[in-house]
C-alpha cells in the first residue's frame, strides 16, 4: 500500500512480539531497513504499560493477520479472538480489521469499527476516517462501549 497525501502527518506503528530465532530477527531488520525513510516505527516486545500508552495516543488500530490467506486452509494464521483489537477499542482507537478469523466476532462493521478485505479497502476506509467522512467520536464511543462485553469486571 502506498502512502497517499491524505495519510501524510500520521505515523504507522508496527508492534509485536519477536522471539530470539535468527530468521525472525533478520525479518524485522529487513522491515526496519525498508521503512527507513517513511513515518513508520517498529516496536518489538513492548511491555504492557508502553502498549497502553501507545493505544492512548493512537487514533486508528489496524489488524491484518491472515491477509491473503484462506481461513479454511490455514486457520492458524488468523487471530482466533483478537484481544489486541479489544484492548485498542478500550483505549478509544477505531479498529480497522481484516474480515476474517476472530475479528468477525468483535466488530460491528460501521458501528464500532470497520472491516476490510484487501489493502485497497484498508486504505480507503482509513482515508474516510482521517478525512472526516466518519463520525469519529461516535465510532470511538461505540468501540469503548462494545469492548465491555468481553470484560469480566
Amino acid at each position: 500500500m502506498k502512502v497517499s497525501d491524505e495519510m501524510r502527518g500520521y505515523t504507522l506503528y508496527l508492534v509485536g512480539g519477536v522471539g530470539g530465532r535468527a530468521d525472525h530477527l533478520e525479518y524485522v531488520e529487513k522491515i526496519r531497513a525498508a521503512s527507513k525513510n517513511y513515518p513508520i516505527e517498529i516496536i518489538t516486545n513492548i511491555g504492557w504499560k508502553e502498549l497502553v500508552e501507545l493505544f492512548a495516543r493512537s487514533y486508528i488500530f489496524w489488524h491484518a493477520s491472515g491477509m491473503g490467506e484462506d481461513e479454511n486452509v490455514h486457520p492458524e494464521r488468523f487471530e482466533h479472538f483478537g484481544i489486541t483489537t479489544v484492548e485498542a477499542m478500550a483505549a478509544g482507537c477505531i479498529p480497522v480489521v481484516i474480515n476474517k478469523g476472530g475479528q468477525k466476532e468483535i466488530i460491528n462493521n460501521g458501528y464500532d469499527g470497520f472491516f476490510f478485505k484487501d489493502w485497497q479497502e484498508l486504505k480507503d476506509i482509513t482515508i474516510k476516517i482521517i478525512g472526516g467522512e466518519v463520525d469519529v467520536e461516535k465510532v470511538r464511543k461505540n468501540a469503548i462501549s462494545s469492548c465491555r462485553k468481553f470484560s469480566n469486571s
